[in-house]
């Protein structure tokens, strides 16, 4: 009996878990070239670097999403706050 009721909340909590993470797929985003802004990244760095702002506002206090365009001759030092 103990065996039938751990198989029966196991599966359960499996039904659970598959749902919420079917449910948070909506929230994915895909970005491909064609819909990404480039633009001349800001000072200290080189002018050749373009950036892309995905999600949110760099300029503002949280979380945001951006991606970098390095070419392969320039040198940059890279860190992380």
């Amino acid at each position: 009996m103990v065996t039938k009721n751990l198989s029966i909340s196991s599966l359960i909590t499996i039904f659970i878990l598959f749902v919420l993470c079917v449910s948070s797929f909506s929230q994915i985003v895909t970005y491909t070239p064609s819909n990404i802004t480039w633009n001349d990244a800001a000072p200290p760095l080189p002018s050749t670097i373009k950036i892309a702002v995905l999600e949110g506002d760099p300029s503002k206090e949280g979380e945001f999403t951006i991606r970098l365009k390095v070419p392969a001759d320039v040198a940059t030092i890279v860190y992380v706050v």
